[in-house]
């Protein structure tokens, strides 16, 4: 009986001891390819700070049920989405040949600013799995009058077991790709740019 009291006290610590550690929270950033050179682009750009609404601002990646949303536990973004998408995209107008990228805090005015906004942002799970990305872009001259408008969406699909990180990597591809559409907008509307600012500079008659 002795003897078997220290062999239970044994089984007792081994098994506490043997507790498994907690899962532990995992963070992703957000990684676009870069894009592809398109020259130089000379006008002042200012990119404006992604607008998101509702849980589309939280850090927690999202996934959908059709219409249904529910945050992923223990998975997270780096930063909240829209700052991820902001500084990607910030590197991405550099990368393409832009000259001068301000953001909002530099207190810069630019000859053309670019307000960005979240739509949707997402792994969806009905039918086939994919990821869902969807942003606007609304391209203003220096006071402000809009130049154009653009809804980027895509998606792009997953295996059906796909795990966080493939979404994350799907995401990351889709926002290359959106960034890239945007460079080539804003690439096109340099003729107008130019126009614009010679006129402002002109003497008057």
């Amino acid at each position: 009986m002795r003897m078997l009291l220290p062999i239970a006290l044994a089984a007792l610590l081994a098994g506490c001891l043997s507790v498994p550690t907690p899962p532990q929270e995992v963070y992703y950033r957000l990684e676009p390819p870069p894009p592809a050179a398109l020259g130089a682009f000379a006008p002042r750009v200012v990119v404006m700070p992604f607008s998101a609404p509702g849980v589309y601002a939280e850090r927690p990646l999202l996934w959908a049920r059709g219409p249904a949303l529910r945050q992923y536990y223990r998975h997270f973004w780096a930063e909240s989405p829209g700052l991820e998408l902001h500084g990607a995209l910030v590197d991405s107008l550099r990368a393409a040949g832009a000259a001068e990228v301000y953001t909002a805090g530099n207190r810069v005015r630019g000859d053309v600013s670019v307000q960005p906004a979240i739509r949707q942002l997402e792994l969806q799970t009905e039918g086939v799995r994919r990821a869902v990305l969807s942003l606007e872009f609304l391209i203003n001259d220096r006071d402000g009058r809009p130049l154009r408008s653009l809804v980027l969406e895509g998606e792009r699909p997953l295996p059906a077991d796909a795990a966080p990180e493939a979404y994350v990597a799907a995401v990351s591809q889709l926002a290359g790709e959106a960034f890239a559409r945007l460079a080539r907008e804003l690439w096109a509307l340099q003729p107008t740019l130019a126009a614009a600012d010679a006129e402002a500079s002109a003497p008057p008659p």
